[in-house]
């Protein structure tokens, strides 16, 4: 893989980007402008320090072309402007789609794929806890967790469509993780359980063929306290840029989600990782490329089938295709001129490729026509430079687990009860916002932006399938709700415990698997919670703004004495079973 963590190229010359926004234009060029500091409430520098503008594509021409098959609206976008028709404002009158089908059967068990799930729409219902919000220095009550989230990698091979499935979707890049039914995770999970406790003598007798069978391949799963359930299994990955939590007002370059789905409750633990994109020098996010390049697989399948239609339509005397040949040239390299692509690998398998089938049980499109606008030749610049092609697919890198030390450098995070932040907008999603940042490389993610946003689906006449608006999916902050957070004083990792034999953990910190401790967004600064962190916490400035910490990580060598005992508790610790703090 090539280092992604040069800086970006410098910005093409100006251009009038008048001709394609507003909802309908033509596409325009990417350009890199600054953004000013946030004004409210913190005046902390808004993330990133660049951005680049990409075309907003046009919508439906009417409100009939907005809706399914079976005659009931399934489209919407992000415009936020007034008077938009299909932006978040008037997202409640969205009772179908592919996205309302996949959270239909995700809650309800919904079998329908034609626009029908009961599943009720809450996106302007009053009363009901609306996400994003905004978190803070101010917590409105204790930490309600007593250990670390638990991660379980899996062994779910990320280049296996079958069972980790890449979307590129019109507001989001998707991972979804096929989903084995609740008995068979429970049985799974007793059955690991019973041979954890047998003696090696006894072992053989214990192994049952067909429970080896049944659960030879696991998928990611996680473990959260209070919950009563032991691990979850991973339902799917969602990536939207730019990030829809803020932090004390500061918007981040983008939003990973992972979703879990409590099989009594009915309801969704998320965790929500902030994305904040580096123009430093840092090195790039090997772990995250992984998934990156699988998406990219997907991309290029897609963009492939419609240069093919291209070159036919062209080839037809009086063929009219969507876009021209050399426009097709110009698209891509608009699209991907702030961002090489991710170098191949030397070897290609073309079973690693994720590409759309018409069969997929989850479709990576809209299920409605998009209107399809092509520019003038002469409206649309040509970039200085011009990115280097994919050879062809990725080799399938094995499995990947959510909670790499690429991903996680926290185990703490704020905590709140909200809703699903795009349609249908479901009041049941209990939040975690981990309280330090992935770090990422402006190449990765001007890599992931122009996959989504860039993206066209060969079997709609490859019309363009993002609904952002002027560069977001990032749905509006929509007033406060009461949250938590949990610190280092609530709880210390499970392997901080162990090495060190307290339940207060080292004298010095330790990070996720006994790795370097990094300092969290912010600290609480007040009204107190039920369970404050330290008054050693930076106190808020004069001027009323929490102090924002640099992620700075503290080195772990000889922390640890050599020979250190490593001996049980004194206080018993939740070993799953999810029967009360300790």
């Amino acid at each position: 893989m090539e280092d992604g963590g040069r800086r970006p190229p410098p910005p093409p010359p100006p251009t009038d980007l008048a001709a394609g926004q507003g909802g309908g234009g033509a596409a325009a060029a990417v350009v890199v402008v600054p953004i000013p500091p946030t004004n409210a409430p913190t005046g902390v520098e808004s993330s990133p320090s660049i951005v680049r503008r990409y075309p907003t594509h046009p919508e439906p021409p009417s409100d009939d072309a907005a809706l399914s098959a079976a005659g009931r609206r399934s489209y919407f976008n992000y415009n936020a402007t007034d008077g938009s028709r299909f932006g978040p404002s008037t997202w409640g009158g969205v009772v179908a789609g592919d996205e309302y089908d996949y959270w239909g059967r995700t809650f309800l068990d919904d079998d329908d794929d034609d626009g029908s799930s009961s599943l009720e729409n809450m996106c302007q219902v009053d009363g009901i806890a609306r996400s994003p919000i905004d978190v803070c220095t101010r917590p409105e009550g204790g930490c309600e967790e007593f250990h670390e989230i638990r991660s379980r990698g899996g062994d779910y091979r990320i280049g296996d469509d079958a069972l980790m499935t890449k979307q590129i979707l019109p507001n989001k890049l998707r991972v979804v993780v096929s989903r084995r039914p609740d008995e068979v995770r429970m049985r799974c999970l007793a059955y690991a359980a019973m041979l954890a406790n047998v003696t090696a003598a006894a072992a053989a007798d214990a192994i049952d063929p067909d429970d080896e069978l049944l659960c030879a391949s696991e998928p990611p799963g996680a473990d959260f306290a209070n919950t009563q359930q032991k691990a979850l299994d991973l339902l799917n990955i969602d990536i939207k840029f730019p990030s829809e939590h803020t932090v004390c007002g500061r918007k981040y370059d983008g939003e990973m989600q992972y979703y879990y789905f409590h099989p009594v409750r009915r309801t969704l633990l998320v965790v929500a990782w902030l994305l904040e994109a580096t123009i430093d020098g840092s090195p790039a996010n090997g772990h995250l490329q992984l998934l990156i390049d699988q998406f990219r697989d997907v991309y290029d399948a897609n963009e492939s089938a419609c240069r093919g239609r291209d070159a036919e339509a062209s080839a037809t005397p009086g063929g009219v295709s969507p876009t021209s040949g050399r426009l097709l040239r110009v698209g891509r390299r608009l699209a991907m001129a702030a961002s090489p692509s991710s170098t191949p690998n030397e070897q290609s398998d073309p079973s690693a490729t994720s590409a759309p089938s018409e069969s997929s049980s989850f479709p990576s499109v809209t299920s409605i026509p998009i209107a399809t606008s092509s520019p003038s030749e002469s409206s649309v610049p040509i970039p200085t430079s011009t990115p280097s092609e994919s050879s062809g697919p990725t080799v399938d890198p094995g499995p990947w687990d959510p909670f790499h030390p690429d991903i996680q450098r926290t185990i703490h995070f704020w905590g709140y009860a909200g809703s699903l932040t795009e349609v249908p907008c479901t009041d049941a999603a209990l939040w975690r916002i981990m309280d330090v940042p992935v770090r990422i490389t402006i190449d990765q993610l001007d890599q992931m932006r122009n996959m989504l946003f860039n993206n066209r689906d060969p079997r709609r006449d490859c019309a363009y399938t993002s609904t952002h608006y002027e560069g977001s999916v990032a749905r509006p902050i929509n007033g406060s709700l009461p949250y938590y957070i949990c610190t280092r004083d609530d709880y210390v990792s499970d392997d901080e415990r162990e090495a060190c034999g307290s339940r207060r953990g080292c004298a010095e910190p330790y990070g996720p698997r006994l790795g370097p401790y990094v300092e969290p967004i912010v600290h609480v600064t007040g009204p107190p919670s039920e369970s404050p962190t330290s008054s050693t916490s930076p106190s808020l400035s004069p001027s009323g703004s929490p102090t924002v910490l640099p992620t700075t990580e503290f080195p772990t060598t000889s922390m640890i004495p050599s020979g250190s005992p490593t001996a049980s508790l004194s206080q018993p610790i939740d070993n799953g079973d999810d029967d009360g703090p300790i």
